[in-house]
């Protein structure tokens, strides 16, 4: 659970950044991540490393820059290990870089900046790539992103994760909100924090400038498939508990934020390829469940973005009748949900569904849509016909 308290996490020195840089056994990626830090171009830069019981070269490794600040602990892993950095460091603005993730060049200063000019901003966003190991002249690999639209990413946040933590830059008062990282969680703490946020009234701005790189191998926590989907079933479920409980937070756009966060689920819930494993029953319970307080919430109307309307509607079809076919609580339960949402009518069956097929048009053909949500369809549109007509 959380750590008691928000002692340590107050006002921090004005315009200062501290990079909390938690490792545990990453030496062979750590002194390319802290170089990434330490050559950005800040005045006053803070640079806190935290070894979460290493057990090969990490303390060697940091030894080798005496302008950091280098802490041990006892294994606690990831998010202890934040917040560990978080007590040490002093900085005005905070972020969270992974030892085996880099920062493009000036990626804070232009953050930072950003920050500095949209005042009444205290969380921002930038672009990302993905990467594997360099090849053999040292040029790294770049293997895809992951896709950051400019605008709405308060109602994308309660679809799925965003970036990865260190594409995020926070003003101090965000953690002193917020708290601390959640020690319970072994995957998706980011995103939890990201969604406490949220809760507190923090919703990420979009930086177009800075950039950072985010490295993809077999030790990384994300490639644990297995773990990464129990993780992205529980946080669906603490999405749906802030949306629909009662007294709960409740965005602008009430009906953008439950057609995510069921596209979300669903999404997620057709990724569990056993239908029997506890990560499928647990999910498929929670969306059952939550079909009752749903009808309520559905009936106040809210005010939003049509074309995200239809996005997430075109995902909550893609899925939810993906579902529906495997599992008739499922499919029961998909239909109250859409019905809830979206139009009425829909149906279950190979082809794609007249709303289906409507939401697909409105998308492309409205000016106001991203060119990713419209990329997005496309491939998506084009995987369920392609699908279709193997049959």
């Amino acid at each position: 659970m959380n750590d008691a308290g928000t002692a340590g996490l107050g006002v921090g020195v004005s315009g200062r950044v501290s990079v909390i840089v938690p490792a545990y056994n990453y030496a062979q990626f750590l002194d390319a991540c802290l170089q990434s830090v330490l050559t950005q171009p800040l005045a006053d830069l803070e640079l806190v490393v935290v070894d979460d019981g290493s057990t090969d070269d990490t303390a060697a490794v940091a030894a080798r820059f005496p302008r950091i600040q280098y802490l041990y602990q006892p294994n606690q892993g990831l998010s202890a290990a934040r917040n560990t950095g978080m007590r040490a460091s002093s900085g005005e603005y905070l972020l969270f870089l992974d030892a085996d993730d880099l920062l493009a060049p000036d990626s804070l200063a232009a953050r930072l900046d950003l920050l500095r000019r949209a005042r009444s901003h205290a969380l921002s966003v930038c672009r990302n790539r993905m990467f594997t190991g360099g090849d053999e002249a040292g040029q790294m690999r770049f293997r895809g992103r992951w896709w950051l639209p400019p605008t709405d990413l308060d109602l994308r946040l309660r679809h799925f994760n965003i970036a990865p933590p260190h594409a995020f830059l926070l003003r101090r008062e965000v953690a002193a909100a917020v708290g601390w990282f959640d020690t319970s969680l072994r995957a998706c703490e980011d995103y939890d924090y990201w969604l406490r946020a949220l809760l507190c009234g923090y919703a990420p701005i979009y930086s177009q400038a800075g950039a950072v790189y985010y490295r993809k191998h077999a030790k990384s926590m994300s490639a644990d498939n297995r773990n990464q989907l129990h993780h992205d079933a529980l946080l669906h479920q603490r999405v749906l508990d802030t949306l629909l409980g009662e007294g709960g937070f409740q965005p602008t756009d009430r009906t953008g934020a439950l057609l995510a966060a069921y596209a979300g689920a669903y999404t997620t819930l057709a990724r569990l390829a056993d239908c029997e494993c506890g990560d499928y029953q647990n999910l498929s319970a929670v969306l059952h469940d939550s079909v009752s307080a749903l009808q309520t919430r559905a009936r106040i109307s809210s005010r939003g973005n049509t074309v995200l309307h239809d996005y997430y509607t075109l995902l909550l079809l893609q899925h939810g009748t993906a579902c529906a076919a495997r599992d008739a609580r499922a499919a029961d339960c998909f239909v109250a949900v859409f019905d809830a949402l979206a139009q009425p009518g829909t149906a279950i069956g190979d082809w794609p569904t007249a709303p289906y097929l409507r939401a697909a048009s409105r998308l492309f053909t409205d000016r106001h849509a991203p060119f990713i949500d419209r990329f997005r369809t496309a491939r998506l549109l084009t995987r369920r016909l392609t699908s279709c007509m193997a049959r």
